[in-house]
């Protein structure tokens, strides 16, 4: 027991190592910038006081930052090293769940590591909404997997009252995966009440789910009741969803924006796992089953009726799970020698496990090229490793302008928000989740980078457009950002002859309106 759990963790970090050199990591940039910005208000609220992002999220307690945020608080001073470190054990806890559950279901460890390298490294972001189990920026999602990879082991060993557990927890960190999952692991225990008569253990479960983060998510919606009335007199329910869920998330929450693979895949994955399953484990069989049949009705009535608040349920993010049955149940049909009902015994299961890890760690030492990858991140939050223009800059905004200054800046420029330590007049990235508040953030957007909701493109495919407009902005437009409260700017533009210059990069200037 003891040199299986050693050799299930010497294989999980050996996957995050391989993880790390294919997808980098980030810290303090992109999704970031809803996250550590925030802790440092937390910690110092003199800081980001003009902030339309951190403002309308602090503005209801409890968000859905608060968990997160709080739990990293107290290293608020060495966010980069506990970041890090946060993200090295939730990958590896990750790992080893998926591997309990994928050896419970299957009997074989490494038929299962097989598995995860495929879901991982070549199926990586092939679920429906632009989910995945891993991301390179530790977040809230990042510890909610993790509970919710082991609360599904203890789901088919069924020990429900344990799974209900830790599926709550999973939930508090991030309520879209845990209440994804819970709803399918409810409808699953519903049907097993009603067939084998387990209604005491399924009450039970229900009861302990809804007294723990059942009670935090009512209290989440509670806390946007005023966002729905001021939507009432604002804008309708479409206008909101034409806002939220095509102009800025459609890669998260329209069919229709999806790539062309990932549909096809999820059909392929779907098939698998209704045909597979149903021969091997009754109970995944039903899970994908309710899973797959619960998001073809969430799709045709968030996507085809287009109601914001069923679409606000992300219910793509079952595919991230649907997506690790199906890969496994292919590396059980694809290897027959494996096809015994246990892994057979092997005194050489940890000296395998060593020397793979070994091999490696040798690869990721020696090999210093990948640190230098086109368009993969390795942001350690190391002066050494963020040795760039962008990250300069906003260092020096850190050091040199003042706290209460008010900034614009290029749309997918995240990392001023944390690397600046200043507040911003309207993020893309950082997007206010309070429904009546949208309505101001697409005012904003629009004034700043000139883009709306009759342009073509959708979400992220506007930032040409978007940079093009705000490195040419007209004079008009600087005096009314001005009349505003902004007072500065960053821009790759190194002539605006409406602002004044106070320094600049090989890349960036920043200018004082």
């Amino acid at each position: 027991m003891i040199k299986g759990n050693i050799s299930t963790l010497l294989f999980a970090v050996a996957c995050w190592c391989l993880l790390i050199q294919k997808f980098g990591y980030r810290f303090g940039s992109e999704d970031h910038a809803e996250h550590l910005p925030y802790i440092l208000y937390l910690a110092d609220q003199s800081l980001y006081a003009k902030d339309f992002f951190i403002q309308n999220l602090h503005a209801k307690i409890p968000n859905e930052r608060t968990v997160f945020c709080n739990l990293l608080l107290p290293f608020v001073n060495h966010l980069a090293l506990a970041c890090f470190v946060l993200h090295f054990l939730t990958t590896v806890f990750l790992i080893a769940g998926l591997e309990k559950l994928g050896t419970l279901l299957t009997g074989n460890r490494w038929l299962v590591r097989m598995a995860i390298l495929i879901n991982f490294l070549l199926l990586f972001d092939k679920g429906l909404g632009n989910v995945e189990l891993i991301t390179d920026a530790v977040q809230g999602s990042s510890i909610s997997v993790v509970f919710l990879a082991w609360a599904l082991y203890y789901f088919f060993k069924q020990n429900w009252i344990t799974a209900t557990v830790l599926a709550a927890i999973g939930s508090i960190f991030h309520p879209l995966d845990g209440l994804v999952v819970y709803s399918v692991m409810a409808a699953l225990m519903l049907y097993l009440a009603l067939t084998n008569n387990e209604w005491k253990k399924a009450i039970a479960a229900y009861t302990v789910y809804a007294a723990t983060a059942g009670g935090f998510i009512v209290m989440l919606m509670l806390g946007k009741i005023d966002g729905v009335n001021a939507l009432s007199t604002s804008f309708d329910a479409k206008t909101f969803y034409s806002i939220y869920h095509e102009f800025r998330l459609s890669h998260h929450f329209v069919f229709s924006y999806f790539p062309a693979i990932d549909k096809l895949l999820f059909v392929a994955f779907a098939l698998i796992n209704l045909l597979w399953w149903p021969l091997g484990r009754k109970q995944v069989f039903l899970f994908c089953l309710f899973g797959t049949s619960m998001l073809l009705v969430y799709m045709l009535i968030a996507n085809g009726l287009k109601i914001p608040d069923i679409a606000n349920l992300h219910f793509y993010k079952i595919t991230q799970w649907t997506k690790f049955f199906a890969v496994l149940a292919l590396c059980k049909l694809a290897a027959p020698v494996l096809h015994k009902a246990h892994e057979p015994k092997s005194k050489y299961n940890l000296h395998i496990s060593v020397l793979l890890l070994t091999v490696v760690l040798a690869i990721t030492l020696a090999n210093k090229s990948w640190m230098h990858r086109k368009n993969i991140a390795y942001e350690y939050g190391c002066e050494w490793q963020n040795n760039n223009d962008l990250l300069n800059i906003c260092k020096t905004i850190d050091e040199q302008v003042p706290k209460d200054a008010l900034f614009v800046q290029p749309l997918l420029c995240s990392e001023i928000k944390y690397w600046g330590r200043t507040s911003s007049f309207v993020d893309w990235k950082a997007f206010v989740k309070n429904r009546s508040k949208v309505a101001e953030w697409y005012r904003r957007i629009n004034l700043v980078y000139g883009i709306s909701l009759q342009d073509p493109e959708k979400g992220f495919a506007l930032s040409t457009k978007a940079d093009e407009y705000f490195e040419h902005m007209s004079q008009t437009t600087a005096l009314e950002l001005k009349h505003e409260g902004v007072t500065h700017l960053l821009s790759k533009n190194k002539n605006l002859p409406f602002a004044k210059l106070l320094f600049s990069n090989a890349t960036y200037a920043v200018y004082q309106l």
